[in-house]
Formats: C-alpha cells, structure tokens, sequence
C-alpha cells in the first residue's frame, strides 16, 4: 500500500489484513500453512576464478645442446597506470631490461623504478635469482630498488625483483620483469645505437614535480657488450641520470625542446651515439594575448590520442568583485577555442580540469592545468556587457543553497531571480544600443512581479506560454547606459513539482554599431523542487508453516538476518517529531465464519529475550525527532512481530487477523 500525505496531516493509518493479503492459515491435520503471496527468492552466488593470462617463459640453450624454458620466480606485474600526473594503478615504470650482455670481472648496476598511488609510504624491495646450478631464491641483505651484479666466468644468470606496499590502504605485491644476464669473456663493439623515451613530453607544472621519465639505450649489435653512459643537450630544462637513463624536469619552469643523449663506449676506445627529442613544457599552452576580432586558442599537451578522460574547460571572469567560474565545454576535445574575442574577455582566466576513472577500481580521480590569463587589445565593434544572476528561496533560505542553486524547493514557496547586466565598454561610440532579454521560467512557477531598475512591467506584456505550457519572459528594448548597470528581478510562487529540476539560462540578445546580431549568456543557476511528502509501503510478512500445538512461538519464515517490513520514502523538508505504532484490529477469525476465534496473539519482541503482546493499543516501535528523516523499518530475526499459539483447541479452516500501523506527528 502506498500512501502520500502532506506536511499538514497528523496522522497516517496503514490498514492491512493480515494473512488474508499476505498469506493464509489453514488448520487441518494438526498443523497449519502460511502459503506465501508476493513472495521472492534471490538466488545468488559467488564465482572465484583467476584472470587469464600467458605463461611466461623463455628459451635457452644448455651446454649439451638442449633448450629448456625458464619462467620468472613470479609472474610480472602489468604496467602502472598513468595519466596526465595521475597514478591509478602500482607497478615498475623502469623495469630490468629482458636481456643484459655483460663483461665478466666487473661490477654492473641493475636498477629499477617502481611507483604506486601512496608514494608517502616506504616500500620494502626482494630481489631473485637463478643459475645453472640452483633454482629461484631470494638473494640475502639485497632491500634497495637496484643491485649491483658480476661474475668470475661466462654464464647467464636471471634474475627479478619485487616490491611490497604494505599499509592502511593497501596491501600489494608487485614483480617486475625477468632479466637474463649474459656474463662472457668476449669483447663486442657497438656499431650504432638509437634511444627511445616512455614519454615525449614532460611537465613544468608544480603538481607533477615528481613527474619522471625513461630513456632507453638499443645496442646494435644487440650483444655488445659496451657501456651506456646517457646526458642532456639542456639541463636547464632537464636532466638524466647518466646511468639509468631516468628523466627528471628541473622546477624552475624553463620550457622548451631538448635532446637526450646516449654514448655507447666500446672497450678499444671507439664510441657510438644516439639521440632522442623530447619537450618540457606546460600542461595547457595557449593565447595569452589577443587582439578584438581575432581567435584565442587552447590546447593540452601531452594526453594521449586514445584519450579516455573527461576534459572540462573553464574560463573565469570578474564582474562585482566576484569570480565566476563557468564551464563552457566538456568532452575529450583537448583543445578549446574562444572565438571572435571582445572586450569582455579582457582579463579572464582559461584553465582545464582533466578526470579520469581508475580503470582498477572505478573511483575518479581529477587534476586541474595551469591557468592562462587573456589580455584583449584592439578597437571595440560591438559594447562588453557582464551579466550574473541569482536565485533565492526567500521563503525558506537554506544553509545548504547558495545563490546560483536552490535545493528542496515545495510548493508554496516565494521565489527570488536578480539579474544585472553591466556596461564595462571604453568607448561610448558602441553603448546605449537597445537589445531584448529573454528567460525561460520553470512551469512549476507561477510569476508574482517583473521589475526593471525598480519600476513594475505589465505581466501580460513580457510573460508568454506556448502550446506545450512552456512560459519565459521577454523584456524588449533594454538599453544599457555607458558604464551603468540594469537590474532586473523576477518573483514568482511555486505551485506545483511537475519539473523535479531546472536549469535557468537567460539571455540578452541585441545588434551592433555593424548591424550584427549578438548574444550575452548568463550564468547557470538550479532549482531542486521536491514534493515534501512521506511515502511508506507496508511489506508482506510471511510465517511459513508450523504444527498446530498450544504454548508455540511461531517465527517467520525469513531466514535471513534482517526482515523488512516498511519501505519508507521521507522527502519532507522539516519532518516533525514523528512516533511509529502499531496495533491489532480484529482477532483472528474464520474467513468463512468470522464467530469462530483461532487463539492466536502477537507478540513484539523488542530484544531476544523482551516482548510484549500486542493489542487494541497502540504500541510504539520507534520514534524520530525534529527534523530527522524517518528511514525504513526492518526487523532483526530475533525481533519484532510474532505469533503466539495458546492452545490448539480450534476448528480447522482460514482464519485472518488486520493490523494497524499509526504514525503520528506533531507540526
């Protein structure tokens, strides 16, 4: 049963027969059935399984000839996931490369980089190796992201590392790839090599100061057994780890192109060099200065083709010693364009926000750019006008709205719109030129007033309706004075919540000194209308099946943990204290004969071991203060509502009993 009543009622009845809608009693053969009616089962199960993935395993050749496979201690990590200066997901950005060919009788580094979403904690680092001679195994005292290796003779050694995070938020393993680690008594030069980056472009932004990138180093042949030593063409921009090849931004926000180096040196003093092009720069690049006419354009650098984040564009502007944030487009365009830039764009900021969903967990992570400010110069065409406007509840102002947005709007209530448009032109050649206002209005309101600078309109002259019941009010010719303001309010009434939410989207239409049509756009303002009702659905209880005997406590028939008995649905504003009750209507009584009683009773049991029996009376069972919502109502299995056999000394048949549930309020 769904039942709604407004704030204005005191209380509210909820009538139903027990059993008879719900279920039946029949008495034969010394045991009574409750058939269930509306009943459902939800099977569910969980399923475990692994992800699918190929083995790992590589081929070499034994002394005898033979080729064997060898797989990694364990099976590598993916790759970590980043996106813009965001990381979603562990794992090694520089990883041990897959095949090392290394002089025998000297020492070589092998580093790692590893990265995870909670850089604050410290990992912990293991490193593996296996020979010839023994299988995987954990190398002791090795606890750092690198390790130092050599050999006395020719051999190939593997080896892989792992890093653990362990802490509040996590608990992970990650393995990196293996290495094989060729040691030979041979010399082999390097004819060429060439060098690869993980990253083309790198940021100067202060947020991605811990941002990194890795060059790589390919040897050809790819057996020699030359050292790598890797510079920067600018360490103004940038530099790099000579030995590791990791590419770190200098924080002093240089910009610009520059080259990272590698210098392959072969033993007999011959050497080979490679060079890779890469750029620091900002996260958004774009106009910084633009003449009246002319476009300004934005773009960011460094996202990826496949983009897989949202792009929200904003530009912020100034107007009553106030910043207005409005963002004007969203997508995955990282580009943005401000077309035929006007005075009014003098000054405003440009800035992107990027959000992106970790594709691990689901959860949205976001970062803003850099903001670039526009400066406009040039010779006016047409007037700049700022425009803002508010919203009020002036019959309920909540804590909770601000003046762009109203929340939990009802009928009845009185409705504020201020609208302003100023005149901020340096030239007076271009001002004082009429133009038309126009404002959708939401049907859930009923237009009270429209004022212009204080002086009351004719409603029949500026509210309209069209055939659909849509109303919007045009205001004609509006004339806005050199540096002056115009201030326009709107009152109206709520009468209804047809229209659950609105968006208000004003504009001033008007022509140039050119004959050009032009539009000034206001900001968004909201309203959340609600109905301020309480909606409740009283719930089947169902009490399965059970012998007819005396002195028997029936339960029911759920067996799960909690039994819901009341859906409740409050959209009241200010809800009062409210009690929740509950009572029995009739006895339970022969459907056929109602002057035959079945000795049944209800009993309420408040804990395991508490109850009490439910009559005539009204008995609460739970209670609200003011202003606090009333929620839905289910009972543990050791509580609430159950049956009470006396003594099974009754004709057989269908009996049925009504309960009454009362919820009483105070205004």
């Amino acid at each position: 049963m769904n039942m709604n009543f407004n704030h204005s009622r005191l209380v509210l009845r909820l009538l139903f027969l027990v059993l008879i809608v719900f279920s039946f009693i029949w008495i034969k053969n010394d045991h009574f059935k409750w058939d269930k009616v509306n009943a459902e089962t939800n099977d569910f199960a969980v399923v475990e399984g692994k992800e699918d993935s190929e083995e790992i395993q590589v081929s070499t050749l034994e002394d005898d000839g033979k080729q064997t496979k060898v797989h990694p201690y364990r099976e590598p990590s993916p790759p970590p996931i980043h996106f813009v200066g965001l990381t979603f997901r562990s794992g090694y950005r520089i990883q041990p490369k897959k095949e090392y060919y290394l002089h025998t009788n000297e020492k070589y580094l092998i580093q790692t980089r590893e990265t995870h979403p909670f850089e604050l904690f410290a990992p912990n680092y293991k490193w593996y190796d296996k020979n010839e001679s023994y299988g995987w195994k954990e190398i002791p005292d090795e606890t750092s992201e690198n390790i130092e290796v050599s050999s006395k003779k020719p051999r190939t050694v593997y080896l892989q590392a792992s890093t653990h995070y362990g802490h509040l938020f996590s608990d992970d393993y990650i393995y990196s790839e293996m290495a094989i680690l060729h040691f030979t008594s041979e010399t082999i030069n390097a004819a060429s090599v060439s060098v690869t980056t993980d990253a083309d472009y790198l940021f100067v932004n202060k947020d991605f100061k811990n941002q990194k990138a890795h060059a790589q180093a390919h040897l050809n042949p790819k057996d020699s057994t030359a050292k790598v030593k890797f510079k920067s063409s600018d360490t103004k921009l940038a530099t790099v780890d000579s030995e590791l090849g990791e590419i770190s931004v200098n924080q002093n926000h240089h910009v610009g192109k520059l080259y990272i180096e590698a210098l392959a040196e072969n033993a007999d003093g011959t050497t080979a060099i490679g060079r890779k092009e890469i750029e620091v720069g900002w996260l958004l690049s774009g106009t910084e200065h633009a003449a009246i006419g002319t476009s300004a354009e934005y773009h960011l650098n460094g996202v990826p083709k496949d983009n897989q984040a949202i792009i929200r564009w904003h530009t912020v502007t100034r107007s009553f010693f106030i910043d207005h944030d409005r963002v004007e487009k969203s997508g995955k365009d990282s580009k943005f364009v401000i077309p035929n830039v006007s005075r009014k764009n003098n000054n405003t900021d440009v800035y992107a926000e990027i959000i992106r969903k970790n594709p691990t967990n689901g959860e949205t992570k976001s970062v803003k750019s850099n903001v670039i400010n526009l400066k406009v110069s040039g010779t006016e065409k047409h007037p700049s006008i700022h425009t803002r406007q508010t919203i009020k509840n002036i019959t309920h102002p909540y804590a909770d709205s601000s003046d762009e947005k109203i929340n939990n709007v009802v009928p009845g209530d009185e409705i504020l719109h201020s609208l302003k448009l100023v005149d901020v032109s340096y030239s007076t050649d271009v001002t004082g030129r009429p133009g038309e206002l126009h404002f959708p209005i939401v049907e859930n309101e009923k237009i009270e007033s429209v004022t212009v600078n204080g002086k009351d309109l004719t409603l029949d002259e500026v509210l309209f309706k069209d055939n659909e019941g849509k109303q919007s009010i045009t205001i004609t010719n509006v004339v806005i004075p050199h540096k002056e303001t115009v201030d326009v309010e709107i009152r109206s009434k709520i009468t209804s919540t047809k229209v659950k939410e609105y968006i208000y989207e004003p504009e001033y239409a008007y022509v140039n000194i050119t004959d050009e049509e032009l539009y000034e756009k206001f900001n968004i303002n909201k309203s959340e209308f609600n109905e301020n009702t309480l909606e409740i659905n009283a719930l089947p209880i169902d009490f399965g099946t059970s012998l007819k005997v005396g002195n028997k406590l029936v339960h029911r028939a759920s067996e799960e943990e909690f039994h819901p008995v009341l859906d409740v649905v409050d959209k009241r504003r200010h809800p009062p204290k409210t009690t929740l009750g509950i009572q029995v209507v009739d006895e339970f009584k022969h459907v056929d004969d109602s002057s035959k009683i079945a000795p049944i009773s209800f009993r309420y049991f408040k804990s395991k071991d508490e109850h009490v029996t439910i009559g005539n009376d009204v008995y609460t069972v739970g209670d609200t203060v003011f202003d606090e919502k009333m929620n839905s109502v289910q009972w543990h299995k050791d509580h609430g509502l159950k049956l009470f056999i006396h003594h099974g000394d009754f004709d057989d048949g269908q009996y049925q009993s009504t309960l009454l549930w009362t919820i009483s309020y105070t205004p």
